[in-house]
């Protein structure tokens, strides 16, 4: 399928959109995982409350 949308992006003339969207799909993984991992570092503590 991913081959038909190349060749019928470059006969329309798309073919920018989608080498951009080729990038975004292959780079969007890594950018996410750092994003969580940094959030993660920068959250609050966690506090848990026992019941006495």
């Amino acid at each position: 399928m991913k081959t038909h949308a190349k060749s019928l992006a470059y006969k329309k003339g798309y073919d920018e959109e989608y080498e951009l969207l080729c990038s975004i799909e292959r780079l969007a993984p890594q950018v996410l995982c750092r994003a969580k991992s940094t959030a993660r570092r920068r959250s609050a503590p966690t506090w848990t409350c026992s019941a006495a």
